[in-house]
């Protein structure tokens, strides 16, 4: 039976962290898994690239020198509405998850994390239903949070 790379181009990951060490882990557990990732430092850069390129997800890390992974989020929202964002952080909050949620998250991550958890949120991201919403219509509970 051919394997899902066989069949069709690989999906393509976005991975926005200034922190290299998680560009390097998020892009390694991720392509090992079959996805195409591009990881760049900054929120400039990101929608640089968003602009140029195809992407069917961005993980964003919310604390960012120069703009906030939530402002990014709600820019990338403008360029490509429904775009799945999955929001990284070292710092969690239930403020953080609801803000990033208004502006079109649709998963919230605490650093650290395991390759485990990223492929998983991913999975979910990229799902045959990552197009529906999660059922809880309160908004830390959708990310986790409750």
């Amino acid at each position: 039976m051919p394997h899902r790379a066989d069949l069709e181009p690989p999906q393509r990951i976005l991975i926005v962290d200034d922190e290299r060490g998680v560009r390097a882990l998020c892009s390694d557990v991720l392509r090992r898994s079959g996805y195409e990732t591009e990881a760049v430092d900054s929120a400039t850069t990101a929608l640089e690239r968003l602009a140029a390129a195809s992407f069917d997800m961005a993980i964003v890390d919310i604390h960012m020198p120069m703009m906030s992974g939530i402002e990014l989020c709600r820019r990338m929202q403008g360029l490509r509405p429904g775009l799945p964002v999955a929001l990284i952080t070292g710092y969690p909050s239930i403020e953080s998850a609801v803000r990033g949620i208004g502006f079109g998250a649709r998963e919230y991550v605490s650093k650290p994390f395991t390759p485990d958890a990223l492929r998983e949120v991913v999975g979910r991201l990229l799902g045959a239903d990552a197009q529906t919403p999660p059922a809880s219509s309160e908004p830390a509970a959708r990310l986790g949070l409750a």
